[in-house]
């Protein structure tokens, strides 16, 4: 019997009686301020927003980072520096220690793009786990809106709208009592990920029509889709700060 299985995008491995070892990881490349990059941004919101990604995924399913790996194919001064900075402010975010971190740059070819890899190691509870399982009669709702590109950049990193997630709104989500499954979107899409969730639990839905794509890419994590008892989705939609749609039932195949 292997040791090592796949949940979602996080590889967990046993680790012990009662735990995983949860990895999960993310790149960015052309996403910084150097000549050949697509998108333009400072390299601190680059490191940052590169680890906000792993490090959500990790405390969607109630796993505790404990190690935090940054891979960075630019120079350590100053590039590297400023992205390891933005490492460190998504950690401080996340209450992950200063001393968790580790990681490497490229310091003998020259770069003239940014390459941002992050990889974060997590302890996780195999029971807590397989209590966020979504079930039958549970409600959905979307936290967040789907953006990337140049418009995650124009209206949330330089118009700061706070339409999408953060590390800090998936903390309480997740310390909510009635909150089920959590799963953060990424460049599939919100229809390609609650199809695979259906396919995988073996369980319908009835939806609701929404003026929201379901096919686009939602970059950096922007949002995300819950299951929940009813009456918490309303109860969140009054107290977090993003927004947040109900989606639907789920039903039994």
């Amino acid at each position: 019997m292997s040791l090592v299985q796949k949940y979602r995008d996080v590889q967990l491995i046993e680790w012990g009686s009662g735990h995983y070892l949860a990895i999960a990881c993310d790149v960015s490349a052309y996403i910084g301020s150097k000549d050949d990059d697509v998108v333009k941004v400072d390299p601190v919101t680059a490191g940052y927003y590169a680890t906000v990604v792993p490090v959500m995924e990790l405390l969607s399913i109630g796993a505790r980072p404990i190690s935090v790996i940054d891979t960075l194919g630019v120079e350590m001064d100053p590039t590297g520096k400023e992205i390891i900075q933005g490492v460190r402010n998504a950690m401080v975010e996340a209450g992950i220690a200063e001393d968790c971190l580790t990681g490497s740059t490229e310091d003998n070819m020259p770069s003239r793009s940014t390459t941002v890899g992050v990889t974060v190691v997590a302890e996780l509870e195999k029971e807590l786990l397989k209590s966020y399982k979504p079930m039958a009669g549970q409600e959905v709702w979307l936290v967040g809106l789907p953006k990337m590109g140049q418009i995650f950049l124009q209206e949330e990193i330089q118009g700061g709208k706070g339409e999408v997630i953060t590390i800090s709104v998936v903390k309480e989500i997740r310390l909510t009592e009635g909150v089920g499954h959590m799963l953060p979107i990424g460049s599939k899409g919100i229809g390609a990920e609650l199809k695979v969730l259906l396919a995988v639990n073996d369980l319908d839905s009835n939806l609701v029509p929404l003026e929201i794509d379901f096919n686009i890419s939602a970059g950096p994590s922007s949002c995300m889709l819950i299951t929940c008892n009813e009456g918490i989705g309303i109860k969140l939609k009054e107290t977090l700060a993003v927004p947040i749609n109900y989606v639907g039932e789920l039903e039994k195949c």
